[in-house]
């Protein structure tokens, strides 16, 4: 946390530049996780809140643009309550899937996000699951310490979406200084302030207030500041790009958890934090690091080693396919998820690798279905266009059994106008989905190459979605 006051901007002029900025973010907000909304409103419509009211509002805080969006439209509707989630539970069950039904739409997409902006997101949702995770051992009721993290959070995560160049460019900046100061100076306020400024709307306890300014912290607001102070670190050793102390940081809020829950305290507090990252790595196909600081340090020496760490994998790869991937894995963001990478990867890799056609299949283990996301080129088979939801029993190819194998599945095309289909399980640590490849295949020789080419396509998925 950080003093109200950004550095080099004053009081007074952060303030009006932020009165005027704020209808706008107020308007746009930020993404909601659709998958995760839909499972919800039609849980809703099945009864199943019917018995117990209060889990719509457990599973709603899943989602942070949702649950925030309705605390702040509560509010608006003349609500009051001593916490964030409290707020919320004014509203009826009814109520409150008529506003996020009726916000569905929204402007802002998290599969239309950047790397930047995800990279923000990996940072709230640990730090609400940590902070969840931590609070019986600082005797903070679980609602209270999830609202409190969503207060700090939110406003980074408003600047991100609704200030998408401005957050870019800080993002790129001196990182000697913290995010927050650059998104200062980019835009005349800072995420806290904004933050600050919900808080003060939104009528709740002066001791979530007092969270988003330092200097107003006292005495009997101590378990819960203490309580954001270790999360918020746990979560910025996800980004360590975006503040310089993280690893001093994270350090100390490690002892910390390991003194209070033991020397596994951080596998313990992962499972909760899960909770919250699960459904955006279901959403996203990406995969949320563990607290372990294994990204602290990495900035730079993932990129600089991949290269020579790639060579076994580019063992029968045309000379041009060699190159490409090089540099490709020169150019992948190394600590955070790189979706503009993934994206480069299908649009300029794949056809230089003498793929027609291309897309990926991700895994959603909530609903059980496999999503198109990203996809290239024209397929020859019909299905793979028209399809977007596919439950596994359904896939064609057998895609469900490559998807719990290991092994790449390749369906020789009987015709020029029929390809050859190569079935791809995507990811090595956590198993995202299956990557689906059209290519011709004239010859054994040109099957071999095919799959080579497929192997070195997986690679640069796999390293740019850290999975």
């Amino acid at each position: 946390m950080v003093n109200s006051q950004a550095n080099g901007t004053s009081s007074s002029y952060a303030s009006a530049r932020l009165e005027r900025a704020l209808p706008r973010i107020e308007r746009e907000w930020i993404p909601f996780n659709k998958s995760q909304l839909d499972r919800i409103i039609a849980a809703y419509r099945a009864g199943a809140y019917d018995i117990d009211p209060e889990r719509l509002i457990e599973e709603l805080a899943r989602d942070i643009g949702a649950i925030t969006w309705l605390i702040h439209q509560a509010i608006a509707e003349g609500a009051h309550g001593s916490s964030p989630l409290e707020v919320v539970q004014t509203l009826t069950a009814a109520r409150a899937i008529e506003l996020l039904e009726a916000r569905r739409n929204t402007t802002h997409s998290f599969e239309n996000s950047t790397t930047e902006q995800l990279s923000v997101l990996r940072c709230s949702a640990v730090a609400i699951g940590a902070a969840a995770g931590f609070a019986p051992s600082v005797q903070v009721c679980l609602r209270d310490a999830m609202g409190a993290e969503l207060l700090l959070q939110v406003g980074r995560l408003l600047v991100a979406w609704n200030y998408p160049l401005a957050f870019a460019r800080a993002s790129k900046g001196d990182q000697n200084r913290s995010i927050d100061d650059r998104i200062s100076d980019e835009i005349g306020f800072s995420p806290l302030m904004l933050s600050h400024l919900l808080a003060t709307r939104w009528s709740i306890d002066d001791r979530f207030t007092r969270l988003t300014d330092t200097l107003l912290i006292e005495e009997n607001d101590k378990p819960l500041a203490r309580l954001c102070e270790i999360s918020e670190a746990l979560a910025q050793a996800e980004v360590p790009q975006f503040f310089p102390e993280a690893r001093a940081r994270f350090e100390d809020a490690s002892q910390a958890v390991r003194e209070s829950l033991g020397p596994l305290g951080l596998k313990t507090l992962e499972a909760q934090i899960a909770e919250i990252t699960n459904p955006y790595s279901a959403l996203l196909g990406i995969k949320f690091c563990p607290i372990d600081g294994v990204q602290l340090g990495r900035v730079l020496n993932d990129a600089q080693e991949s290269p020579n760490r790639s060579h076994a994998a580019l063992v029968g790869c045309r000379i041009e396919v060699r190159a490409a991937v090089k540099k490709l894995l020169l150019a992948i963001e190394p600590t955070a998820v790189d979706v503009g990478a993934a994206k480069r990867c299908m649009e300029d890799l794949v056809p230089l690798c003498g793929f027609s056609a291309a897309c990926i299949y991700v895994f959603d283990p909530f609903t059980k279905v496999f999503r198109q996301r990203l996809s290239t080129g024209v397929w020859h088979r019909p299905i793979q266009v028209a399809v977007h939801e596919l439950a596994p029993g359904d896939l064609p190819h057998q895609l469900a059994g490559v998807f719990s194998g290991n092994q790449i599945q390749v369906t020789n095309g009987d015709s020029l106008d029929v390809p050859s289909f190569l079935a791809v399980p995507l990811g090595t640590t956590t198993r995202i989905g299956v990557l689906c490849l059209e290519a011709q295949l004239l010859s054994l020789d040109d099957s071999g190459l095919a799959l080579s080419h497929a192997k070195a396509v997986r690679m640069i998925l796999e390293r740019a979605l850290k999975s």
